[in-house]
């Protein structure tokens, strides 16, 4: 099948075009095998019962019923319901090794400004995303019920640090055939298992998201590990970057804002575009900010805004063909309420992202599916502010979330949700720069609708709506 590569978000080429991504898609299913080893065991405490493959976790882990969420490559974070935080391995090039704790107090609290969420339509609940927490202590709402935007005007440009004068434009090719790119994140599974999915669905993929290892810095400015694995690969690549690293006490987000770090950003920019992976790269920096449950964490917004506007200003001057896609997740946030009061500028951001999943509250019904949509910082909300800013919106992140991590508040099997997806992804046609399936199969999450298909009514639901 001949494809014919179609350029997105036309309006928001400001100083340059690129299309990503040619030929066909690669159809070997490689099946991975992650071991158990001594350095997995050594970190995990005595809560959590041995490291294994296939879910990770054996029987005896006593919190499964508890919220977990997720390190990349198949690691968790699990909450036990105290103050006792259970840090299991995550894996990368070099082995295994635990992720440190959040630098915050994880211990979810209720207050009178944010009381616990719910599933009615009268108290809409906030979402949370693939790494999800219970209701959270969030700042006071800034807003009113019909906010203004704070960022309806960019703050000037640090005087140290110079515009970024060839930000990327945020255009993807595609390959798929859609009014919009397409893709999924397959943990783990590699440019074979992600082609093993185009086949299951019969459409090739737009974009495929992973991340590097976020303990180091050597993990953020050199996944070299990354970069070999998607190197020659025809899809545009959709990589979540931490603004500062996971392990690392004396990296702090202040110590970005006042551009500490840009050394080293300067080397991630040409370590990226040594490997040839700039001009086909989407970074996700500092995804998900508005939550609480990441070391980047926006409790203060215009200190996130600068790190961002430090990193990006940094780079652009090594690796201008790189795009930046400014993420948070749906709903009201519980580090920062309203998480326009951290953008960084139009100057610095090429696409407007949101991740969103089924829960917070599940869309089994229309009711469902209209909090998630037009509720408070819903889809559509998001979607308006970034046509506002002549910016494409991205849904780096979504799926059915049945697992236990949703806390009870997950839709399962729902085609229903699909469907509802499905159709705001047409509804934003050629605005819509992107969209990736969370094809995740471990046991916190267990919303994977291929290889397996752990949500089979959603799966089929998720190739009909992409039939030709």
């Amino acid at each position: 099948m001949r494809f014919t590569a179609v350029l997105i978000g036309e309006k928001t080429v400001r100083i340059k075009k690129r299309a990503f991504g040619s030929g066909v898609v690669a159809m070997a299913i490689v099946a991975v095998v992650l071991p158990a080893t001594a350095e997995a065991d050594a970190g995990n405490d005595a809560s959590s019962g041995p490291w294994v493959s296939a879910d990770h976790w054996t029987s005896p882990f006593p919190h499964r019923d508890s919220w977990v969420s997720p390190g990349r490559w198949g690691g968790y974070r699990g909450y036990t319901g105290q103050s006792t935080w259970i840090e299991p391995p995550v894996h990368d090039e070099q082995g295994w090794y635990p992720t440190p704790p959040p630098t915050d107090d994880p211990t979810p609290t209720a207050s009178a400004e944010e009381p616990e969420p719910s599933v009615s339509a009268e108290d809409p609940a906030p979402t949370v995303s693939a790494e999800p927490v219970p209701s959270a202590t969030a700042d006071p709402d800034p807003t009113t019920s019909a906010p203004t935007d704070p960022a309806a005007t960019d703050p000037p440009p640090t005087a140290s640090l110079p515009t970024p004068s060839s930000t990327g434009s945020g255009v993807v090719a595609k390959r798929s055939g859609l009014p919009w790119a397409s893709g999924v994140y397959a943990r783990g599974q590699g440019p074979g298992g992600v082609g093993a999915f185009a086949a299951w669905r019969g459409r090739a993929n737009d974009v495929v998201v992973d991340w590097p290892a976020r303990k180091t810095w050597e993990d953020i400015v050199n996944p070299a590990w990354l970069y070999n694995i998607w190197k020659n690969t025809p899809e545009t690549k959709v990589f979540g970057v931490a603004p500062v690293p996971e392990g690392d006490s004396s990296a702090t987000m202040a110590g970005c804002a006042a551009g500490s770090y840009n050394d080293k950003w300067r080397q991630f920019g040409a370590n990226i575009k040594a490997a040839g992976l700039d001009d086909e790269t989407i970074v996700r920096l500092g995804w998900e900010f508005n939550g609480n449950w990441y070391k980047w964490q926006a409790r203060n917004p215009g200190e996130f805004a600068e790190c961002w506007r430090q990193i990006v200003g940094t780079v652009e001057q090594v690796a201008p063909a790189l795009r930046w896609d400014w993420n948070l997740n749906r709903g009201r946030g519980q580090s920062v309420a309203d998480a326009r009061l951290a953008y960084p500028g139009d100057a610095y951001v090429d696409i407007v992202g949101i991740d969103s999943y089924d829960m917070w509250p599940a869309a089994r019904d229309e009711a469902g599916w209209q909090q998630q949509y037009a509720g408070e910082y819903g889809l559509k909300f998001w979607a308006d502010f970034a046509a506002a800013h002549d910016k494409p919106l991205s849904v780096a992140e979504w799926g059915n979330y049945p697992g236990p991590a949703s806390s009870g508040h997950g839709g399962g099997d729902n085609p229903f949700y699909v469907n509802k997806m499905m159709g705001f992804f047409r509804s934003q046609g050629s605005h819509l720069a992107y969209e990736a399936y969370f094809n995740e199969s471990a046991g916190y999450f267990a919303g994977a609708i291929f290889a397996p298909a752990q949500v089979p009514a959603a799966a089929a639901q998720y190739r009909r709506s992409l039939t030709p």
